[in-house]
């Protein structure tokens, strides 16, 4: 199956109701991504996902499988100071179409720098090999303006009740739990796919629910 990128208007995504997109196992959409044929780029691929959905975990499996692979995290985009809220606007998702999206969609990526690390602290430099694929991951990877960019758009789903299990346990071992932050994360989590519904605009959907304990984040 190969999927043909195209503009969808707004209006249009909005209407499309839940469970309209394909759900998939890692091998199928493996096979499905594999199909895609992009000229003279790499194939871009969105994932998203509530945070402690498991998204990073699975696009490193999806990236391995796929192999000449450049993985781009999204959270390296993020604002300092500002409050996650329902349009995502702790991301700089302009700044990120201007140093990743746009050469990556010309063929002319061939590195970028940061705004952050994935710890937070000073950007980095980024050198990107030639590659087949370009997987982006992070919350709100595919909104709005950034929706045609991609070939493929996957929500990895996940209860929230889970997700915030998971990240709850991931941010223990690293010793940064911070229950009121996280109660704010969720809201806003929440809010955003009530707005933007990320979970019906995107192709295909990975079911990584309560028992998918191995692809937690």
């Amino acid at each position: 199956m190969v999927v043909v990128t195209a503009e969808v208007p707004a209006s249009d995504r909005a209407e499309r109701g839940a469970g309209a997109a394909a759900r998939l196992d890692l091998t199928a959409i493996v096979a499905l991504a594999s199909g895609i044929a992009s000229v003279g780029r790499p194939t871009l691929v969105g994932v998203e996902g509530f945070g402690g959905a498991g998204k990073t975990v699975f696009a490193r499996r999806l990236a391995h499988a796929l192999g000449r692979t450049h993985l781009v995290h999204l959270d390296e985009f993020l604002v300092e100071g500002v409050i996650s809220d329902e349009d995502k606007s702790d991301f700089d998702r302009a700044e990120f179409v201007r140093r990743v999206l746009e050469p990556a969609w010309r063929g002319e990526l061939t590195e970028y720098r940061t705004l952050t690390g994935l710890e937070g602290g000073p950007g980095r430099q980024v050198r990107v090999p030639a590659v087949r694929y370009l997987i982006v991951e992070g919350v709100s990877a595919y909104l709005g303006e950034l929706w045609r960019y991609y070939d493929l758009r996957i929500w990895v789903d996940a209860p929230m009740e889970a997700a915030r299990e998971r990240a709850k346990q991931r941010d223990l071992r690293r010793g940064i739990y911070d229950s009121a932050l996280w109660d704010v994360w969720e809201r806003s989590e929440l809010a955003y796919r009530a707005k933007h519904l990320p979970h019906t605009t995107c192709d295909v959907v990975f079911d990584n629910g309560a028992d998918h304990v191995d692809l937690a984040e």
